[in-house]
Formats: C-alpha cells, sequence, structure tokens
C-alpha cells in the first residue's frame, strides 16, 4: 500500500515557494499536524513589520488542494491601551 504524498506551498508575505518534493503522511490527520508545524517554524524566520500573514496550502498527488491554513502575526511597537500611556514592560497593566 502507497503511503499519501503531500506538498506543502507556503507563502511568507512577500515570497511563495512551490513545494516539488513533498512529505509522505500515512494519515489523513498528520497533513494538519505537518502544516502547523511548518507555520510554526516559517514564524520563526518572519521579520514582521505590522502585519506579516504566513500561509500553506497543501496538495495530495492529483494537485488538488486538501488543507489550508493562515498564521496572522501582529507587532505594534507601542502598544498603548486604549486613552493611556504606553505600557511598561513588567509594570502594571
Amino acid at each position: 500500500m502507497d503511503v499519501p504524498r503531500f506538498f506543502f506551498d507556503t507563502h511568507d508575505g512577500r515570497d511563495g515557494f512551490r513545494d516539488e518534493v513533498g512529505v509522505e503522511l500515512p494519515k489523513a490527520d498528520d497533513v494538519a499536524h505537518e502544516a502547523f508545524g511548518l507555520l510554526r517554524d516559517l514564524s520563526h524566520h518572519a521579520m514582521p513589520r505590522g502585519e506579516t500573514v504566513l500561509s500553506t496550502s497543501v496538495r495530495d498527488r492529483d494537485g488538488t488542494v486538501v488543507f489550508r491554513a493562515t498564521m496572522t502575526i501582529v507587532i505594534d511597537q507601542d502598544p498603548r491601551p486604549p486613552g493611556g500611556e504606553p505600557r511598561v514592560p513588567g509594570g502594571e497593566p
């Protein structure tokens, strides 16, 4: 019995990457786990300014998209509570 192969195409907010190699995953549930892990790894390399959107589309061997996931990272350089002063790290909320 062949193990299904899935291809994880990604976009990091600037550039896209089409997976030509793929990953063999024995269970369909493994696709979501692999996609979330991939987005987590991409987030470690992202240098967000304002908002960065990371995404992956997963294709099967036939090229059909079987899963999509998106992660949005928002960086607020000057977090102020509504009508308040900037928060001080380690200070009261």
